[in-house]
């Protein structure tokens, strides 16, 4: 049989376990975000600035390619209620129809009132784009992270008695 001592140290014990999981998986978590978001939103963020067709094509093709590796090119940023507007299909092809027509306005002057209200055209397309790493992280992995740390953080607490510490 263990003594009152033993099982506190077993119950701290536990906690501290706990406590230190949920701990790494909130770093694990910002830096798969950062990543995520480095390879597709900031690519976006970059075409809506970019100062010619060449530029924001060339964020564009990275981002369509980086948006395939992650597998945005299929399924939807929802679990349950999938629209088209929560669509990764969609917006993959939106992106992929950008840069179709920015080799149509690279042919132009630059100059040019159409080479300028193309690029524009262009800019308010990828602005009305949401930000696709917000519904990655979500479908793979907020939606399970939250309540998981929920429960460990609960359970800690179960664990740790006053005075243990």
């Amino acid at each position: 049989m263990r003594s009152r001592s033993e099982s506190v140290g077993i119950g701290c014990a536990f906690a501290v376990v706990l406590v230190v999981g949920v701990v790494g998986l909130v770093v694990w978590y910002g830096v798969t975000n950062y990543q995520v978001a480095r390879d597709t939103d900031a690519l976006v963020h970059r075409a809506q600035v970019a100062g010619s067709a060449d530029d924001m094509q060339g964020y564009l093709v990275q981002l369509q390619g980086n948006l395939r590796a992650y597998g945005m090119d299929r399924g939807h940023s929802a679990l349950v209620f999938k629209r088209p507007d929560n669509s990764f299909e969609l917006d993959y092809k939106a992106v992929g129809n950008v840069i179709e027509r920015l080799d149509g306005i690279k042919s132009l002057d630059e100059r040019s009132n159409a080479y300028q209200a193309g690029l524009d055209d262009c800019r308010g397309i990828m602005r009305e784009l949401r930000d696709p790493a917000n519904g990655y992280m979500w479908v793979h992995y907020e939606c399970w992270m939250i309540p998981v740390g929920i429960v460990m953080l609960g359970l800690s607490v179960l664990f740790i008695k006053p005075g243990e510490f």
